[in-house]
């Protein structure tokens, strides 16, 4: 993905284009952004990242359950790749944590979808200095991967 940072300033004029095509956003140009928002998160561009992942996380909430696929994904996109790195702990683990109820019910405790974000609220304490809480979820994680959860 390094290799391909030069490319923001292209996506951004297809997506001008695809804007001016079509005045309702389809799916494929939300894709766009979502990869769009993950150079602008690799480049410390956190500020434009959030606010690409608002606009697709708008655009999979009108209309959209909130067990949605691609509004799952995106939403642990933003924690993942924007909210962490960028310092927002608070938000990030707003979001993950209500993300995590929403996939433990809709894919249960073992599945991978379940364990990442589980790995991520790990990341999360520990970069709050939060050891037991980290160490809760890496609990967590080892009971369902063992089959005991």
């Amino acid at each position: 993905a390094d290799g391909e940072l030069h490319r923001a300033p292209h996506v951004l004029e297809t997506l001008a284009r695809m804007d001016e095509l079509w005045t309702e956003p389809h799916d494929f140009q939300m894709e766009t952004r979502g990869g769009l928002a993950q150079v602008y998160a690799k480049q410390q561009r956190y500020d434009e990242a959030d606010a690409l992942y608002r606009e697709i996380l708008q655009h999979y909430g009108e209309g959209h359950p909130q067990h949605d696929r691609m509004s799952m994904f995106y939403r642990r996109d933003l924690a993942h790749f924007c909210l962490l790195p960028w310092g927002k702990h608070e938000e990030a683990e707003r979001e993950l944590l209500d993300l995590h109820t929403i996939v433990l019910e809709r894919y249960g405790p073992a599945h991978r979808r379940t364990t990442a974000i589980r790995e991520d609220l790990v990341t999360l304490y520990e970069r709050r200095e939060l050891p037991e809480r980290a160490d809760e979820w890496r609990g967590r994680i080892a009971e369902d991967a063992d089959g005991d959860g």
